[in-house]
C-alpha cells in the first residue's frame, strides 16, 4: 500500500518542519537480525530525516538519521542501524547507548528546518510504498532447520495410513510429532529471516557413497549419515 503525506511547511510562527508517525506498537519489534531499515519512496528533491525510539515515553531518547531525495524520483533508501545517531530534543547525546534493534517502539519521518540545507518553505510530498527491514548482501541463511519431507502428509485427504513411513503412521501417537515440525516450518517462512529447510525424505540403513539428490517431493531416501553431510557440507 502507498502512504503519502503531502503539506506545506512554513517557518512563520517559529515554524519549519513537519512530520509524520507510527502509532507505538503493542509489542516492541525485535530487529536484531537485520542490519538497518529500508524505505521505497517518491522523492521530492528535499532532504528528511527517520527518527526511531525504544521507548514508549512521549521525552525520551531517539535516533535518527538524514537522507537525500531526487525529485520525481522513487527511490530505494537504505539507513543501517550503525548510522542512527541518538537525540533528545533536537541535541545529539554523546554519550546515550547505541540503538537497540531488539526493542523498537515506533518510528517517524521529519521535514525539518533546522540544520537543513535544503529548506524551502512551501509545498512538499513524500509517497511511501514501502518500509521494512533488511540484511546486507550476500544474503546467507541465518537459521537452518532440519525436519522431514514429509510434514505435509498427515493433513492429507484420504491418506491410507497403512501404505506410510512410521513417523506418518504414528504421527498421533507420536503426539503430532510431524504436525508440530510443519507448524515450526511455518513460523519460519513468516519470520522474513535468511532460512535454509533441509527436509530429509526416508532415513535408511543401506551403505552410504552414492550421490545426494535434492529434489521437490517426499518420495527418495537417504542413508543417515549422509543427512548430516547434507547439513554441515
Amino acid at each position: 500500500s502507498l502512504v503519502s503525506n503531502p503539506g506545506v511547511v512554513s517557518s512563520a510562527n517559529n515554524g519549519g518542519f513537519t512530520s509524520i508517525r507510527t502509532k507505538n506498537f503493542s509489542e516492541p519489534e525485535d530487529l536484531s537480525a537485520y542490519d538497518g531499515l529500508e524505505f521505497r519512496l517518491k522523492g521530492d528533491g528535499r532532504r528528511y530525516k527517520v527518527i526511531i525510539r525504544t521507548s514508549l515515553d512521549w521525552d525520551a531518547l531517539g535516533y535518527t538519521a538524514g537522507f537525500d531525495t531526487e525529485k520525481g524520483k522513487w527511490q530505494t533508501i537504505q539507513l543501517p542501524f550503525s548510522s542512527l545517531r541518538p537525540i533528545l530534543r533536537a541535541r545529539t547525546v554523546p554519550d546515550a547507548p547505541p540503538f537497540d534493534p531488539s526493542n523498537l517502539m515506533f518510528s517517524k519521518f521529519e521535514y525539518d528546518g533546522k540544520l537543513n540545507q535544503t529548506f524551502v518553505e512551501g509545498p512538499f510530498e513524500l509517497p511511501v510504498s514501502s518500509i521494512k527491514a533488511y540484511i546486507k548482501d550476500p544474503v546467507t541463511p541465518r537459521f537452518v532447520h532440519v525436519g522431514s519431507a514429509g510434514v505435509t502428509r498427515p493433513e492429507r485427504p484420504g491418506l491410507d495410513l497403512s501404505k506410510q513411513p512410521p513417523a506418518v503412521r504414528l504421527n498421533k501417537e507420536l503426539d503430532y510429532i510431524l504436525t508440530f515440525k510443519l507448524k515450526g516450518e511455518d513460523i519460519i517462512l513468516e519470520s522474513a529471516i535468511p532460512y535454509a529447510i533441509v527436509g530429509p525424505c526416508a532415513l535408511t540403513e543401506e551403505p552410504a557413497g552414492a550421490d545426494l539428490i535434492f529434489d521437490q517431493g517426499d518420495n527418495i531416501m537417504v542413508m543417515r549419515k549422509q543427512k548430516l553431510d547434507a547439513v554441515f557440507v
